[in-house]
């Protein structure tokens, strides 16, 4: 029987090194959203790191594609088990008096699940901070997700406030950009400022236009980095869902091939593109605004609290904006018959001033 067991444990071994090779070998099972593994990998930087006394570039492109980390982290997962395998091998030899075959065999199963290749491996920053910013942006593209309960109570605090201050800024500063620059070209045909669909088509061929940019960039990024063909609609389809927040997921910025320098640059197109497409839904609401009836025309916030208040009450009731509006009318009236009264004085006091002068005439004559 122990013949038999020496015999087929070198077999029993082979069979569980195809299992675990075949395991490794599945789809989805590595992934480096958070992590950057290769030869004396480093998240923080991306020129130049410290290997003992001598110094290397810290990684190229080549070296962070994931095909290219996902066989780096094998080999190191693969280092580190026949290396936890020799240790272990050892003490169960000394420690429980058994047979190289029958350690080897125990030790076997238990350096399948101790083993890691994450000790060659680094933060991956640039990934992490560009997964805040989608965050922010209310993009969320997907393919970055927390799977801890913590991590989620971090996105959910983190993104609550994020996203109703970008909200803010983001309609404030479509507002400004678009006024401000309306208000240039106004100076130069007036048009733009007394035909506001003239206005609503400059901003809609300045959004597409800076989608079209996006896309351009996007593909050669895209082209650069995976060293594989990519179309230009796809990259336009990836323009399209990022600057309207839509995000499917289909497309996104791999995070494996992100650098750090690639976040000076793209954040600021993709808020580029969220300005445009701000100034471009403003004028579009002009535009169907003056479409209206002139006694029909309201601002569309306007429109959404009048909603608002007649869902809340039905009776029609008094409300504190009824109050405002009743206080408002008299004072306007008032005004306006002040205004008359001055005009009708001024009249009188000028007539006066003219038959003065006709008597002032007289007597000289």
């Amino acid at each position: 029987m122990a013949r038999c067991g020496r015999i087929s444990s070198p077999r029993i071994e082979e069979l569980i090194k195809r299992a675990l090779r075949t395991a490794r070998e599945l789809d989805g099972n590595l992934s480096f959203n958070w992590i950057r593994c290769y030869e004396g990998a480093s998240g923080v930087t991306s020129r130049t790191i410290k290997v003992g006394k001598d110094r290397r570039v810290a990684h190229r492109i080549e070296e962070v594609r994931y095909d290219v980390q996902h066989d780096f982290y094998e080999e190191q997962w693969e280092r580190d088990r026949e290396s936890k395998l020799t240790a272990l091998v050892d003490v169960y030899m000394t420690n429980d008096n058994l047979t190289q075959e029958e350690a080897q065999s125990k030790a076997l199963w238990e350096t399948a699940t101790l083993a890691t290749g994450g000790d060659a491996c680094g933060f991956n920053s640039a990934a992490s901070a560009f997964f805040f910013f989608t965050i922010m942006t209310t993009v969320g593209y997907g393919n970055q997700t927390p799977s801890t309960g913590l991590g989620r109570a971090l996105i959910i605090s983190f993104g609550f406030v994020g996203i109703l201050m970008f909200g803010l800024i983001l309609a404030r500063a479509g507002r400004v950009v678009s006024a401000i620059l309306d208000d240039f070209l106004g100076r130069v045909h007036p048009a733009f400022i007394t035909r506001p669909w003239v206005s609503f088509l400059f901003w809609t061929g300045a959004y597409w236009g800076w989608m079209l940019v996006q896309a351009e960039l996007y593909m050669r990024w895209k082209e650069g980095r995976l060293a594989e063909p990519f179309k230009f609609e796809d990259a336009f389809w990836f323009a399209f869902l990022t600057s309207t927040t839509i995000g499917l997921g289909d497309y996104f910025i791999d995070p494996e091939v992100i650098i750090v320098s690639d976040l000076l640059w793209i954040p600021a197109v993709i808020l580029v593109g969220f300005l445009f497409f701000s100034a471009f839904l403003t004028k579009m609401i002009d535009v169907i605004n003056m479409l209206r009836p002139a006694g029909e025309r309201k601002d569309l916030i306007d429109e959404m609290l009048d909603q608002l208040i007649s869902e809340a009450n039905p009776k029609g009731e008094p409300t504190f904006i009824e109050v405002e509006d009743n206080i408002n009318t008299p004072r306007n009236d008032e005004s306006e018959v002040e205004s008359a009264q001055r005009s009708r004085s001024f009249r009188e006091l000028q007539s006066i001033d003219e038959e003065l002068s006709h008597d002032v005439e007289a007597e000289s004559a």
